[in-house]
């Protein structure tokens, strides 16, 4: 069980990172970054890092 959140928690790390760089590539505000890596990845991120 605990290497399946260890999973979970890189898998989700990872796919925030590459969201945050493609939306810089993308050439967004630092405001609209923060805010769709957080509401779509990070969240998910931080809830299974909680558990």
């Amino acid at each position: 069980l605990i290497r399946a959140f260890q999973w979970l928690v890189c898998y989700y790390f990872d796919a925030t990172y590459k969201r945050v760089e493609d939306l810089r590539r993308e050439g967004k505000s630092q405001f609209v970054i923060r805010n769709e890596s957080q509401t779509f990845f990070a969240r998910s991120l931080s809830l299974v890092y909680a558990e």
